[in-house]
């Protein structure tokens, strides 16, 4: 079997000031595990920052809006009898982020939707943690669930039981989950790079 996918990303941002951000976000990719031979995405967005930017190396509190431009180009005709279509959308993404001595802490609640069906949408949240054991080592724990209604991409041809076994094929489902466990050791310099924090850079 083959399996082929490729996912390129561009984002521009401009700084408002210490609260907001201006900027869009652009991406071109393909997918034979969405049902997607070619799909290109274009979606400005407007970013507004509880705290200021200057203290997001200790917090953040981000609201992150975007409205945008999607055009599906499908390998097999979908469930709803289309070969190609474009939809607008949009989404909304509010971020916590905490840095603590302990460690750090992330919260993430996004929501988005179809224009033209407010049915089809798709709400998600995320939480991260990680634990600084001792210096440079920290256990991290990540846990993630999503309400999914937004598959207009799946064939209507249904898929076969080796495409099921082999993961070769998105399958219809309501929800998803997902948990994972790891540990991490870091060192280097104790001088952070310049980092951007806005859009959740």
């Amino acid at each position: 079997s083959t399996r082929k996918q490729f996912d390129n990303r561009v984002l521009l941002v401009k700084s408002l000031g210490d609260h907001w951000s201006a900027g869009a976000r652009a991406s071109v990719s393909a997918s034979t595990f969405f049902n997607q031979d070619f799909t290109v995405r274009f979606a400005p967005a407007l970013e507004y920052s509880l705290f200021p930017y200057s203290e997001s190396t200790r917090r953040q509190l981000r609201f992150l809006y975007t409205i945008g431009v999607k055009a599906f180009n499908y390998e097999e005709q979908t469930i709803f009898n289309e070969t190609a279509e474009t939809r607008l959308d949009h989404s909304l993404v509010v971020t916590l982020d905490l840095v603590e001595e302990w460690g750090l802490a992330t919260v993430s609640l996004d929501g988005r939707h179809f224009l033209h069906d407010f049915s089809k949408n798709r709400v998600g949240l995320t939480g991260n943690i990680d634990l600084r054991l001792f210096r440079g080592l920290s256990l991290s724990v990540f846990g993630a669930v999503t309400h999914i209604a937004d598959q207009i991409n799946l064939p209507a041809g249904g898929v076969t039981d080796e495409e099921i076994l082999l993961r070769e094929r998105e399958l219809a489902t309501s929800f998803q989950y997902f948990v994972s466990l790891g540990v991490s050791y870091t060192f280097g310099s104790i001088f952070s790079n310049v980092v951007n924090p806005r859009f959740g850079g």
